[in-house]
């Protein structure tokens, strides 16, 4: 993405991406919903090239509501880059008990929802995205087929 690219650090927490993106030459507004509440209860004179939304999906209470929000403040090129950690619903049930003991985020109440690869090409067909994925964890959701 080229420099002085506007991007949304939407759940930015405490703002390190945010600082770590404007370091690197990109104007970035940061947007944590747990303070500043949620996108549409925002407005802004621009659209971005760009949505961030790392370890963020798993914390919103409707996801699709959220995803047509963002939708609506980036530009017709915008992607949405998101991270979450995926879950596997093919685990055998012992094996899947076992894995829920370690994981660390299993007692965070604000956690409302756990993907799979399948549930993101449910979610990419439904809503009609391209999602691409990189690694196990980032992936990026282009929307432009669907405007």
């Amino acid at each position: 993405m080229p420099y002085n690219h506007k991007i949304l650090d939407f759940g930015s927490g405490s703002g390190e991406l945010a600082q770590e993106l404007q370091r690197r030459g990109y104007r970035v507004i940061a947007l944590e919903p747990m303070t500043d509440g949620y996108l549409k209860d925002q407005s802004y004179p621009f659209l971005f090239d760009a949505v961030f939304a790392i370890e963020v999906i798993e914390h919103l209470p409707n996801v699709w509501e959220e995803l047509q929000e963002i939708e609506k403040v980036l530009k017709p090129e915008g992607v949405i880059v998101f991270s979450t950690r995926l879950t596997n619903p093919f685990v055998d049930l012992p094996d899947a008990a076992e894995q829920f003991k370690e994981w660390w985020c299993k007692d965070d109440p604000t956690h409302m929802s756990f993907f799979c690869n399948k549930t993101l090409s449910v979610m990419a067909e439904k809503g009609g995205y391209t999602i691409e994925i990189f690694g196990d964890k980032f992936f990026v959701i282009k929307c432009s087929e669907i405007r």
